[in-house]
């Protein structure tokens, strides 16, 4: 599916380039939208994974929704050690406009896992899948910012978007960029309905609402390398300098810093981006989703196997 999304927006080197710098609007087909996700696959999962927060919540216009009003709150002890959806009581709070969010879908729905895994391969990031429904024209979040990248793929209904793109380049996290404030006006704003995709880099201010029917859209975030995650990643490999394990003088102090200056441009060359990105490419590849085959295990005694 989402190769042929990115065909739309120019290509692979196309997308690259356009990761974090500018927003995207595209289509799939209904078909391929709908097929991630259907209601029945929401009111199964809901039930059989037993979901609670934090992988479950509802929001209205920015304030959660505290999760007694929604759980089971019968008096026995296993539903008080593990709560699970009252289906009345979220129809009740549903119809009164709350929002439905479900957190790690890319951990529940074999589309939504096959999905992440391909825009994984895209983006080169890992890929979280989150789900959101609203009944009505309410809005379960104010206007905000994600501090990760985002693709939405409308499902069900439709949502109305606006844009505002970012206040600050390249904001990190909500405490640390507090100062992200949202730009006057919007760059885009628009309908999204089943099929319709929108591409936002993190820090790009934007309000959705409903538009009066029931409406599902599907977003796969994802949290772009930055120099931070390689500094973090250098910071592992520093020890095997002596320099980084010496108690720091009292005395020739400049001395000492002008060492360790050097020493970390020594560990910039030795241990380079490149290498970091390959290594975490690695990583996502050893992390790819495979089948558990039960029926294949092996049952004959006296078989040499590597232990687990």
């Amino acid at each position: 599916m989402f190769a042929d999304l990115i065909a739309q927006w120019g290509g692979p080197a196309a997308f690259t380039r356009a990761l974090g710098n500018k927003h995207l609007h595209g289509k799939v087909s209904v078909e391929a939208a709908q097929q991630l996700v259907s209601w029945s696959d929401l009111d199964e999962v809901i039930i059989n994974q037993r979901l609670a927060p934090p992988d479950l919540f509802l929001a209205d216009n920015g304030q959660v929704i505290p999760p007694t009003r929604y759980l089971d709150s019968g008096p026995s002890p296993l539903r008080k050690n593990h709560p699970m959806v009252d289906p009345a009581k979220l129809r009740k709070c549903l119809t009164a406009g709350a929002t439905l969010v479900i957190n790690n879908l890319h951990e529940m729905l074999p589309k939504v896992i096959d999905g992440a895994h391909e825009l994984g391969r895209a983006v080169g990031e890992r890929i979280q899948g989150n789900l959101y429904a609203t009944w009505g024209k309410t809005h379960g979040f104010k206007p905000h910012w994600d501090d990760h990248d985002v693709l939405i793929v409308q499902i069900q209904g439709s949502k109305k978007w606006d844009i505002y793109g970012p206040g600050k380049p390249w904001p990190l996290d909500h405490t640390d960029d507090a100062d992200n404030t949202r730009p006057s006006a919007p760059v885009w704003s628009g309908t999204l309905t089943p099929g319709d995709v929108l591409y936002l880099p993190r820090g790009w201010w934007h309000n959705v609402g409903g538009t009066g029917n029931a409406t599902v859209h599907l977003t796969f975030g994802f949290q772009r390398r930055t120099a931070m995650n390689y500094i973090t990643w250098l910071i592992d490999k520093l020890p095997e300098n002596e320099i980084f394990r010496m108690d720091l003088p009292r005395d020739q102090v400049e001395q000492h810093q002008n060492a360790i200056s050097e020493a970390i441009g020594s560990a910039l060359n030795e241990h380079s981006m490149k290498e970091y990105l390959s290594e975490f490419s690695c990583q996502l590849d050893r992390e790819a989703p495979s089948p558990l085959t039960l029926e294949s295990v092996r049952a004959e005694q006296n078989v040499t196997i590597d232990p687990c």
